[in-house]
């Protein structure tokens, strides 16, 4: 796989564009966005609905990532390990 990207220099390509998560995102800044939606209003009611819908949703994929990756996977690889699930596969 690693040697598919000869072509491409990696370490140019990710000083251009690096890949961000923004880590200060909170209801606050949530309502501010919400307050500037409004501020705006340049949208009508169900557009202004489905972006509340996108945010909520946005809120809810982020919380099951963070929750579910970084602390329940590990820990439900090693809980698998222990108790023996992957015997059947490993002879």
């Amino acid at each position: 796989m690693a040697l598919t990207l000869t072509s491409i220099n990696i370490g140019k390509e990710m000083g251009e564009s690096p890949l961000m998560h923004r880590r200060k995102q909170n209801v606050f800044t949530d309502m501010k966005l919400i307050k500037k939606w409004k501020k705006e209003g340049d949208m009508g009611i169900l557009e202004f609905a489905a972006m509340i819908a996108v945010l909520a949703f946005n809120r809810l994929l982020r919380f099951i990532y963070i929750c579910f990756y970084f602390y329940f996977t590990p820990m439900a690889s090693v809980l698998l390990v222990e108790l023996g699930f992957f015997r059947q596969y490993v002879k």
